[in-house]
């Protein structure tokens, strides 16, 4: 079995609905075009027909919030948008995620998460799903009323919430607007990437 060490670790953003943006203290245009740091920022894709958010893992493979492929005007085959062109999901190859442990919060154990495989692949650089811990500092994308980024810490992790009727563990962060740059997950954000900074004691292994 080989394992790979991916340079580029994500955690998602899950909101209940789609309207607005990544909130921003004190924010500058810079935070509407990448950030220039290394962190995947053409990976975070918007959903066809929505305000929500998608990101792509690589190969053709896409996850976002199981409610913004459900918003989208045919969830039998979601479709995102790169660069002004529009790649449709397979609809052969569309899956619910299963929690790996129970939370018995609601009558639906699924978390509110939806894994698909595009038609085409979109040539971007692999993103792999990481587990994030407390006081680790994150670089939070989605779109809402246009792309955005930016940065804070997580504060706490495996919080269990019912988002939109399912089951899910989220972590929480807190906000501060006094903060230029300090951002917080809100209403737009559904299915957007909040990316960290991994170091794995191999060389040449650090990156986001």
């Amino acid at each position: 079995m080989k394992v790979k060490f991916p340079p580029y670790l994500a955690a998602f953003l899950l909101v209940s609905s789609n309207i607005g943006a990544v909130t921003v203290g004190t924010p500058s245009g810079s935070h509407s075009t990448d950030p220039l740091d290394g962190s995947p920022w053409d990976n975070v894709l918007n959903v066809s027909g929505t305000q929500g958010s998608a990101v792509y893992l690589g190969g053709g493979w896409v996850l976002t919030a199981n409610h913004v492929f459900d918003d989208s005007p045919s969830a039998t085959s979601s479709s995102v948008i790169f660069e002004g062109i529009t790649y449709d999901a397979d609809p052969l190859h569309i899956y619910e995620l299963a929690n790996p442990i129970s939370i018995s919060l609601t009558g639906d154990p699924n978390p509110d998460l939806r894994l698909y495989r595009l038609t085409n692949s979109l040539g971007l650089p692999s993103v792999s799903l990481g587990s994030v811990n407390a006081g680790t500092d994150v670089v939070m994308t989605g779109f809402g009323g246009g792309k955005s980024w930016g940065t804070n810490e997580v504060t706490a992790t495996g919080i269990p919430l019912a988002v939109n009727g399912r089951d899910t563990q989220l972590f929480f962060t807190a906000y501060d607007d006094t903060i230029a740059g300090e951002a917080q997950g809100r209403t737009g954000d559904s299915g957007g990437a909040t990316f960290y900074e991994v170091t794995t004691g191999l060389p040449s292994s650090q990156g986001w």
